[in-house]
């Protein structure tokens, strides 16, 4: 791919700074690791704590260099920084705030932009068109991005602009993961930087209605609550919540309202989504991932002595109910 200037280049460097053209860009500044400029830590740092409040804040269109050139480094610094810890959870907030800037950017890429990243990320992408294995790996988990349902002709995917862009910021977040699992020994002297960083499990949240929300399973809690955080979720999170708060009958316009707050959000397609699920579109009602499947898209957190006696988390709230207070008269009513 081809920049026209150098500015072209810092500045596209600066919003995908995994990319070749990035890392060349860093290796020619010949920067010294070992001996960094504060302001360059105090900007990844500053990248980190943004990261884990959803996405990072990045300005490529200024026009001082120094400015950008810090933006860019603030990036691999941030990753050493994040290595360097041994809190999953903290590598795991970092990288979903760094695909939700990834996302933001992609979505306003040119084609021949997207189709260079994909190729960075090693996706075999062709006029929009992705190769069926890539697909496979990265798909959203919905019944209807199922392999059977989409166009395949030699081998590629014909795939709309949302989806497309999805898979590819799935893939440079499962690559980011994977890149974080490296111990960088060399950098240990940047250690005590992380003492600073602090990352909060959003827990808390509270509804009004028929719905009783103190009866929720804890991976429901925390799929909300990130929602509310304004944090990205995965299909696989989107599925699993919507499917459960259709089938304990929460209204349909407010399991809209939950995803408003997504980078993606579009009202028609969340829409069909929920009437898909409810069954409004072939008369079979989805259920939520079993607990089971729930812990492989490592999606059940902090479960409770109660978890233990489930199979599902519809099981969980069921028996939760019966157990609360006015609970029986609730269940009752459905």
């Amino acid at each position: 791919m081809e920049l026209k200037t150098d500015l072209d280049e810092l500045r596209f460097s600066v919003k995908y700074p995994f990319t070749s053209i990035a890392k060349s860009l860093v290796k020619r500044m010949n920067i010294d690791f070992n001996s960094l400029d504060p302001i360059v830590i105090d900007a990844a740092k500053k990248r980190i704590k943004e990261d884990l409040m959803g996405g990072t804040i990045i300005n490529p269109d200024q026009r001082m260099t120094k400015g950008l050139e810090v933006q860019l480094l603030s990036y691999p610094i941030a990753k050493i920084l994040i290595s360097l810890s041994r809190n999953s959870y903290l590598k795991k907030k970092f990288s979903e705030g760094e695909a939700n800037t990834f996302r933001k950017f992609i979505s306003n890429a040119t084609d021949e932009e997207i189709e260079f990243l994909a190729g960075e990320l090693g996706l075999d992408l062709s006029e929009g068109k992705i190769y069926f294995k890539d697909y496979l790996r990265y798909m959203p988990e919905d019944e209807m991005y199922k392999l059977f349902y989409q166009d395949l002709y030699n081998g590629y995917i014909r795939l709309s602009p949302d989806v497309l862009i999805e898979i590819i910021t799935t893939a440079y977040k499962l690559s980011l993961v994977n890149s974080l699992d490296k111990y960088p020994k060399e950098f240990e002297s940047l250690k005590p930087e992380l003492d600073d960083i602090k990352v909060k499990r959003f827990e808390s949240f509270e509804y009004k209605g028929d719905v009783s929300a103190e009866a929720f399973p804890p991976c429901m809690k925390k799929i909300i609550a990130d929602a509310a955080a304004g944090q990205h979720l995965g299909h696989t999170a989107r599925f699993a919540i919507a499917a459960f708060l259709v089938n304990i009958g929460y209204p349909e316009d407010k399991i809209v309202d939950i995803f408003r707050s997504q980078p993606n959000f579009k009202e028609k397609l969340t829409r069909y989504h929920i009437e898909y699920l409810s069954g409004k579109k072939d008369g079979k009602k989805r259920l939520p991932p079993s607990c089971e499947k729930m812990k492989t898209y490592a999606l059940c957190v902090n479960p409770d002595n109660l978890c233990a006696r489930v199979k599902n988390p519809l099981s969980y709230y069921k028996l939760k109910m019966r157990r609360s207070k006015g609970g029986r008269e609730k269940l009752a009513k459905r």
